[in-house]
């Protein structure tokens, strides 16, 4: 995965069920593939966590009353890396991540998005040794219309 070096991925934005033209929540998939490939050991004792926040990039019309909100989601992924000399038992590692949504919304006022929770797993996990080098990020966060 070395070409992938330290990049994420947007795997999915789904709306959340109940939204509305005032406000909406919605689902994102990120996948994260970690610095130089790192290997990251599945710890119940330190399991890998994410923070996001987001950032409305810009807004523009693509229709009568139809808007494409740009946001960036930036924050960290931390998870214990995976040495063979001392398996699960290295420091945590810290990464930056970010990624470019295209969020739908029916206003050109600048919204208020508030994040929601965020869950990761590992992705592909190895059953050899129980490590991977990607990590599956899920969150939601929710858009109110501007005034």
């Amino acid at each position: 995965m070395a070409c992938n070096n330290g990049k994420t991925f947007l795997n999915s934005l789904v709306p959340f069920p109940g939204s509305t033209a005032d406000a909406a929540s919605y689902l994102i998939n990120l996948t994260h593939y970690t610095c130089g490939g790192r290997r990251i050991c599945s710890l119940e004792s330190f399991p890998v966590t994410a923070d996001l926040k987001y950032t409305v990039q810009s807004i523009d019309q693509v229709g009568d009353g139809l808007y494409d909100m740009k946001l960036l989601a930036t924050g960290t992924v931390s998870y214990m890396p995976y040495n063979p000399s001392c398996p699960c038992g290295s420091c945590p590692v810290t990464e930056p991540i970010y990624a470019y949504l295209s969020v739908p919304v029916t206003a050109e006022a600048a919204p208020t998005i508030t994040p929601g929770q965020t869950i990761c797993a590992l992705n592909g996990v190895s059953c050899a040794c129980n490590t991977s080098s990607s990590i599956d990020i899920t969150a939601a966060f929710s858009v109110a219309a501007g005034a």
